[in-house]
């Protein structure tokens, strides 16, 4: 029978190896949560700014393309 034995030095290197592993698949993933809401946070707050900054003629493509309805160019009709 062949008994294989361990130092603890080397056990508590393997799990301190363990440990390190498991936080990093940790760390990627939030990482990657994070980026992934980042995204999109800032693809809807371009998606508002184009719309509320769209600059045009109002009167020339009709009222009812016009943001803002009062308003040709920024300037009241």
């Amino acid at each position: 029978m062949i008994t294989i034995t361990m130092t603890k030095k080397g056990q508590a290197l393997i799990e301190y190896i363990l440990i390190l592993a498991m936080m990093s698949l940790v760390a990627v993933k939030a990482t990657s949560n994070i980026r992934n809401s980042l995204n999109k946070a800032l693809g809807n707050l371009a998606g508002t700014l184009s719309i509320h900054l769209t600059v045009g003629v109002c009167g020339a493509t009709g009222e009812d393309r016009c943001f803002f309805k009062g308003y040709a160019n920024g300037k009241e009709t």
